[in-house]
């Protein structure tokens, strides 16, 4: 890990302060952490120790050329070719450098620039195919890594790309006016009309709310195995975590059939990779890590109720413990987390900074942030100019908004009531924990949990009402709403149950089953808004269930939305359902509804075609040919 090498490195320089090597790998891992000053530090120790050192000096010109110092790095670059007018390295580290800064299409130019100078740097054809297809270039990409592999046939990373590459070639291929899509085919007859229409109105929102459009062509890809789409990320299988990834111009993401069928929101995950799209070239690229990720996470809030991290019990404990980050040191938090805990609380604690941002300053000072970072100003200069706080300033405000975001909360909040409590309920411990504090959150929840058990609904309604008052956020399995809405089911009271469902939908955009129990209730009050309104989020958790799109066709006919019907009936159809014949005709109907009668009438065929004898089919045959 880099803690361990930083761990190394620095017991090498306590037994050989001079060891070059040493300072060199320090200057790198600060730089991957956006530590411009720790890095120039271990430069010039290395520097003084020996001033020729050709990785010294190309480290020296990776922090001049991020900082946009030209005259410097023009410097430092004929420096190092005057000791060595044949070191592609120098091109070579400043491109890999550039790809940690998220600067893809410099490091095309300088991985270029390398091979120039050593066509057999062979790991500099590999930084050069990997990125030209992260600016969209496959084909080009292609030729490059094929090179790195020929001429080095033990480079893993060529071989996996080059084994990714193959996979790619099989990928379906389509388009909507803003967006080129490539997924497998089992991904593509389902998912196609689903991405389009989210893909489209991401666009559609955020160019206006940012006042920027970005620089095409912008692809989608979606890869139905978790390793291939890290290999894509990264070029190495084992990424764990991450669900998409944004490159600028190029968006690539797990399908739902790479994650456990129900538990993977990809209708979030493309709303947030959109706008790291728009954050990244409106910036040229320069947004901090930090800052990149919170806007995603606080677009992805305003896009549907639940979407995106919420406040949780890790963030509470976080908070009680005192170990969030300032917001100063939120970049660390992606660059060098401590822990794998410590990433999610980053995601959050950064998208609370938008919050705070918006609610003191307006959007239009996040908005001007992003165009202060086009000019590759430091973050503390850029939020000194917006805000009038320096970071000391901006540290202080932000602690008072989660104070006030989360402070009521956590005060109700015993992790021991929880460590005592949840494994084996004590209704006699329970009722002391109450009778000192009726406001502890576990000790309601834990309560109303045990009387349900015991069968006694009345009175645990009453401790699980008082458990979501105090911790309205908590979604987790067996949540208030969740056993609130249960007993109200059951008692009949079902405007109380759907009231429960609601706020659960509201809180947990990653959950499927509010929407799939609130959906009957719509359904038999032929509410049917409601009720698509509640499938198509379903839609985004678990696109290939067959009763979903099946109930979400129906829905779609009833309000109208032709188009919405017309996707869910052609994913029906696509998933190879018992009844293929009704679902082509379901789809003709729909299209006849659009006014496509050309279509309808090619659907009615096709259900024919699969059972002659289908009576609504010959029906719907003879009214599209004017006979009847």
């Amino acid at each position: 890990s880099e803690f361990e090498v930083e761990a190394y490195s620095r017991a090498a320089l306590k037994i050989n302060p001079k060891r070059v090597e040493a300072r060199n790998l320090l200057a790198g891992l600060a730089l991957d952490a956006e530590n411009h000053a720790a890095a120039l530090n271990e430069i010039q120790a290395a520097l003084s120790v020996n001033p020729a050192d050709l990785e010294s000096l190309s480290l020296l010109a990776v922090c001049y050329f991020i900082r946009g110092d030209t005259a410097h790095f023009e410097s430092t670059e004929r420096k190092i070719m005057g000791i060595h007018p044949s070191y592609g390295m120098l091109y070579h580290i400043l491109a890999e450098n550039l790809v940690s800064r998220r600067k893809y299409e410099e490091a095309v130019y300088f991985s270029r620039k390398a091979i120039e100078l050593d066509p057999e740097l062979w790991s500099a054809y590999v930084t050069l195919g990997m990125n030209l297809t992260r600016v969209g270039d496959l084909d080009g990409g292609r030729r490059a890594i094929n090179q790195a592999f020929e001429g080095d046939g033990f480079n893993v990373w060529a071989d996996n790309f080059l084994n990714l590459l193959d996979q790619m070639n099989t990928f379906a291929e389509s388009e909507s006016e803003h967006f080129r899509y490539r997924m497998a085919g089992e991904d593509g007859s389902v998912l196609s009309p689903y991405v389009a229409g989210l893909a489209e109105e991401a666009y559609s929102k955020l160019t206006a709310r940012y006042g920027f459009l970005p620089r095409g062509p912008l692809f989608v890809e979606i890869f139905p195995d978790h390793g291939g789409f890290a290999v894509r990320t990264l070029g190495l299988p084992g990424l764990e975590g991450a669900l998409g990834v944004c490159f600028g111009k190029v968006i690539a993401m797990d399908s739902p059939l790479a994650r456990e069928a129900g538990t993977f929101n990809w209708g979030t995950t493309l709303w947030h990779e959109f706008t790291h799209a728009i954050t990244l070239q409106m910036t040229n690229h320069n947004i901090p890590r930090w800052y990149s990720e919170g806007l995603s996470v606080f677009e992805e809030h305003k896009a549907r109720p639940g979407w995106g991290d919420g406040i949780d019990l890790s963030f509470i404990r976080a908070y009680k413990e005192g170990k969030l980050l300032k917001a100063s040191e939120l970049n660390a938090g992606f660059t060098r987390p401590e822990s794998p805990e410590r990433i999610p609380l980053s995601y959050l604690q950064s998208a609370l900074v938008c919050e705070w941002m918006e609610e003191a300053y307006g959007f239009e000072s996040i908005r001007k942030s992003l165009l202060l970072f086009a000019e590759n100003k430091p973050a503390e200069e850029v939020f000194l100019q917006i805000l009038g706080l320096d970071a000391a300033g901006m540290d202080a405000a932000y602690a008072r908004y989660i104070e006030e975001r989360v402070g009521r909360i956590a005060g109700s909040i015993y992790f021991d009531t929880r460590d005592a409590a949840v494994d084996k309920p004590d209704g006699d411990f329970l009722q002391r924990r109450l009778g000192t504090n009726p406001d502890d959150f576990y000790a309601n929840l834990q309560m109303g949990t045990l009387l349900l058990k015991k069968g006694d609904a009345g009175k645990a309604e009453g401790y699980l009402k008082k458990a979501g008052d105090l911790f309205p956020q908590y979604a987790a399995p067996g949540n208030p709403y969740q056993l609130l809405a249960g007993i109200y089911l059951e008692a009949k009271r079902e405007d109380e149950a759907l009231a429960q469902l609601e706020k659960w939908i509201r809180i947990d955009g990653g959950s499927r089953e509010p929407l799939l129990r609130a959906a009957p209730i719509f359904e038999k009050r032929r509410d049917w808004a409601s009720l698509e309104r509640v499938l198509t989020l379903a839609v985004y958790i678990q696109p290939y269930d067959q009763e979903i799109q099946r109930k979400l066709g129906e829905a779609s006919l009833k309000t109208g939305n032709w188009k919405l019907a017309i996707a869910a009936y052609r994913t029906l159809v696509a998933l190879n359902t018992a009844d293929p014949a009704g679902s082509r005709l379901d789809l003709a109907t729909a299209y006849l509804a659009s006014g496509d009668t050309g279509a309808a009438k090619k659907e009615t065929l096709r259900a024919l075609e699969i059972v002659p004898s289908y009576r609504k089919a010959q029906e719907l045959l003879l009214k599209l040919s004017g006979d009847r």
